[in-house]
């Protein structure tokens, strides 16, 4: 993962010892009992800790796996999973034993769809979760178009369709032509996180990617046209629009200006008919009707959907319901992050991806 880096002292990483993989992690051999079920987490980073793990104090917890020796034994022993792991290789045996194994994904993203790929390969029962973003690069795509044509049960982990002010939008706008204006704040990284890393994309994919997702799934037409504002100077401030073939708009201003107390802020402008939804940072919803009738909506603490997310994706797990993220959506926002995010870099400004998504489109099998 540091390949693009050309000093390791960057990452304030010291390469004068070396660890053996297999002195630091617990070995699993073939004729140990097989599993019915169980799950592997893949990343084990501030975020897995803080939103995810909660959720599945009731599962089989077999493996955890992360690169960093201590981040991977500490959470082993604080978590109660059977095994620990600091490549997913060395964890293939054991899941390739577990008989309907639930994966999460959470590594570097320039993993997910890899290591999507490999798990699916090692055990197609696997139940896979895909932390956002799901792809970098358009050859990720081909890889989880793949795993969708051979019926991969898979769902993707975009949290913000789970808020409740989210579904709303999406029940009230029924199709219609949308003009949807976010206005985001980002948080502030250095130049050095991975965030930047030329293999993790750019912040477009990290972060823009989640309003991309939004207005895909709200809009519900192909998106055709791609227009940027931005300084390569500058990358974390951009301003970005996609034009839909169903003639809806999707505007995005997002930068890393302005104060940071309160982490990423976001305000969302809805227009559809002769009705506007407002919703400022998901913690307040106001519906102006076609009468002037406003209806409006709070929420007591801002939620951001995590909670949300992994429920439904619980209820997958137990077979209660499906995932009902398509790969039509995947293709939709997988084509115009990574299209998007190359235009900022190369200061190119405009660009037409109905070709494109049409391209990913035909690989489909119904």
């Amino acid at each position: 993962q540091f390949v693009q880096n050309e000093k390791y002292d960057i990452l304030n990483i010291d390469i004068s010892h070396s660890i053996s993989l297999e002195m630091a992690e617990l070995s699993f051999e073939s004729s140990d009992t097989s599993f019915n079920n169980g799950l592997f987490i893949y990343g084990l980073g501030s975020y897995v800790k803080i939103f995810v793990i909660h959720h599945f104090r009731s599962l089989n917890k077999l493996a955890c796996i992360d690169f960093n020796s201590k981040t991977t034994n500490e959470f082993r022993k604080k978590y109660d999973f059977k095994y620990g792991f600091l490549t997913p290789h060395n964890s293939f045996p054991l899941l390739k034993s577990v008989r309907n194994p639930i994966v999460i994904i959470a590594t570097y993203h320039s993993d997910h769809s890899s290591l999507a790929h490999e798990v699916f390969n090692i055990n197609s029962n696997a139940t896979i979760f895909i932390e956002k973003p799901p792809t970098v690069t358009l050859e990720d795509l081909d890889k989880l178009i793949e795993l969708y044509n051979s019926k991969a049960n898979i769902e993707i982990g975009f949290n913000r369709r789970h808020i409740n002010f989210s579904k709303y939008v999406e029940e009230k706008i029924n199709n219609n032509i949308v003009i949807i204006t976010c206005t985001i704040k980002e948080v502030v990284i250095n130049d050095n996180h991975w965030y930047l890393w030329n293999n993790q994309g750019t912040r477009i994919t990290s972060n823009v990617v989640h309003w991309f997702d939004l207005g895909n799934w709200w809009i519900k037409s192909k998106p055709i046209e791609i227009n940027v504002m931005g300084s390569p100077k500058d990358q974390e401030t951009s301003g970005i629009s996609v034009l839909y073939e169903n003639g809806s708009i999707l505007n995005i201003s997002a930068s890393d200006k302005g104060n940071s107390l309160r982490g990423v802020q976001e305000k969302i402008e809805i227009r559809f008919g002769n009705e506007t939804i407002f919703i400022d940072d998901f913690t307040s919803l106001t519906h102006i009707k076609e009468n002037g009738v406003k209806i409006k909506k709070r929420n007591l603490i801002r939620k951001k959907g995590h909670n949300s997310m992994y429920k439904n994706f619980l209820k997958i797990i137990n077979g209660e319901k499906i995932s009902d993220y398509s790969v039509h959506d995947l293709i939709n926002t997988s084509v115009v992050t990574y299209f998007a995010s190359q235009m900022v870099v190369k200061n190119i400004r405009n660009k037409n991806i109905e070709s494109e998504v049409d391209k990913y489109e035909s690989k489909v099998i119904e």
